[in-house]
């Protein structure tokens, strides 16, 4: 049997007094400076951001604005744009207290619009790189059949 998020034995909500106790203990301010590097990879970027990688990948999955590319092992990559807007986030949640609803509207209200929830993930770089590959592959091998 199947429960929801409320439904579950032992779960109830949190009021934002709790949230803002169990929230990381380094304040932005106290945050290491982002180094002038392309790319990073989820376990820096949570360090950079203060968070924990498994709520990185929370907020992932609610598509807060970040979508992270994905190498071609699979692993998230995010940029240094990236990092910037999850501060954001994180300020918004662990130091205003806002619900992930709350982030959406913060985020509208600054110009900024997140993802729809209801959107399919954008397509990586990888993906079109192989389809651009495939493309010529067809190509070439219509190019041989007129021939």
């Amino acid at each position: 049997m199947k429960f929801t998020s409320l439904e579950r034995p032992g779960t109830r909500l949190r009021s934002v007094q709790e949230v803002r106790r169990s929230s990381p203990s380094r304040t932005l301010s106290e945050l290491p400076e982002v180094p002038l590097k392309l790319y990073f990879r989820i376990g820096e970027v949570a360090d950079l951001v203060g968070v924990k990688t498994h709520i990185l990948r929370y907020w992932e999955r609610e598509r807060l604005l970040v979508r992270p590319q994905k190498s071609k092992t699979g692993q998230r990559v995010y940029r240094r744009e990236d990092i910037e807007l999850l501060r954001k986030i994180r300020v918004l949640i662990y130091e205003q207290g806002l619900t992930i609803a709350g982030v959406r509207r913060a985020l509208r209200l600054q110009g900024l619009d997140p993802i729809d929830p209801e959107s399919p993930a954008a397509p990586t770089t990888d993906h079109v790189a192989t389809l651009l590959k495939v493309g010529q592959k067809i190509i070439a091998l219509l190019e041989k059949l007129d021939a």
